[in-house]
């Protein structure tokens, strides 16, 4: 039955020139004529809703009374790209991407009339294909995610993460955010091919997703930074060590927009008479926004951002005095911090997602 509707589809849009790179039209509604299955998965992606996203929308008119319309032309030139029909990132962002002026910035060049990007050298398509490096690439991630303002809106992701590569042949980005699955058609009525999930797991579920959809995004993040960082807790004595090491994410964690992201270790410690003392942040991962010496919101409000994010293999570590407690430690994030929130008028969307948990014996 898909592949009737399917069929239908290509008929009433018109099958074009296969000189044509998109013969159905650039958006991703557009390719979800034959990529159902990846379109689907799209759709839940932060990437795709990233010029409609409630926290950009509310930032914007921070950025230009803070920088100008100037800092806030330059945020809405990579969040609303337009490299196809769609306002947001899309398919042809990747898929038509022919190369960048600098692997920062947004800078990707995009071409439309030239063939579209795929990893198999013998697809047969109805529009014209071609392979290439640059798609799968960390380079390609880095076009978009180095980001060198406007203001204090620094993202060091790319170089982290090319940094991590050349010190460690760290796998790319895709490895991570674009997990294969199971094998099968690309396109409808196509063969059975290797695939990989195209929600982009990242710390930050798409805004207004169904609740189903954010729970299995939540469940995505939770096993992504699950593999990423490492929470130890150890007796020495009468004291209890808590570490938190990087242990599997090639780059800063948590990176990007780490001046909105919150991830903490809450301890808890178990008297013998049953009594219960909680312990919170004993560690604390990211970026601060600072005005002076005191902490704000939002970077638009600070001269200055302080970093906490830790780095591959780094560790991080807390002493406690616990002689005779069991100890269960709790790792948890979320992916923009309640202040910020509240300070750009948003609600807070889900609890705080509990990571892994440790208890050693007494």
């Amino acid at each position: 039955m898909r592949v009737a509707i399917a069929l239908s589809a290509l008929l009433v849009v018109g099958c074009g020139s296969e000189s044509s790179a998109v013969p159905f039209g650039s958006g991703a509604s557009d390719c979800a004529h034959c990529h159902a299955e990846h379109a689907e998965q799209f759709e839940s992606a932060a990437h795709a809703r990233s010029s409609r996203s409630p926290v950009f929308e509310a930032l914007l008119p921070h950025v230009e009374e803070a920088w100008g319309s100037a800092a806030r032309a330059r945020c809405v030139g990579c969040h609303s790209p337009r490299h196809g029909t769609d306002e947001s990132v899309t398919c042809v962002s990747c898929h038509a991407a022919v190369g960048h002026r600098g692997a920062s910035d947004g800078r990707l060049v995009i071409d439309l009339d030239a063939p579209i990007v795929g990893p198999f050298e013998d697809a047969d398509s109805p529009h014209s294909t071609r392979t290439s490096g640059l798609l799968g690439s960390s380079e390609l991630c880095a076009s978009c995610h180095e980001v060198s303002g406007p203001g204090l809106f620094v993202e060091h992701t790319g170089t982290e993460h090319l940094d991590a590569v050349r010190a460690t042949a760290a796998p790319s980005c895709a490895t991570c955010h674009l997990p294969r699955t199971d094998d099968g058609p690309v396109a409808s009525g196509g063969v059975d091919r290797e695939r990989h999930d195209h929600r982009f797991v990242g710390l930050d579920p798409r805004w207004g997703a169904t609740d189903a959809a954010l729970s299995q995004a939540r469940e995505l993040s939770r096993a992504l930074l699950g593999a990423a960082l490492e929470l130890r807790v150890t007796r020495d004595g009468d004291a209890i060590v808590v570490e938190l090491e990087n242990v599997g994410a090639a780059h800063a964690v948590p990176t990007g927009v780490a001046f909105f992201r919150d991830v903490w270790v809450d301890v808890t410690l178990e008297q013998a008479d049953g009594s219960i003392e909680v312990r919170e942040r004993v560690i604390e991962l990211g970026d601060l926004p600072m005005l002076g010496e005191a902490r704000v919101a939002l970077p638009t409000e600070a001269d200055h951002i302080e970093e906490r994010r830790l780095h591959p293999f780094e560790v991080r570590s807390a002493r406690l005095d616990a002689p005779s407690a069991r100890v269960t430690a709790e790792l948890r994030f979320r992916a923009i911090r309640e202040d910020a929130l509240a300070a750009l008028d948003l609600p807070l969307r889900e609890a705080p997602i509990v990571l892994v948990t440790s208890s050693p014996e007494r």
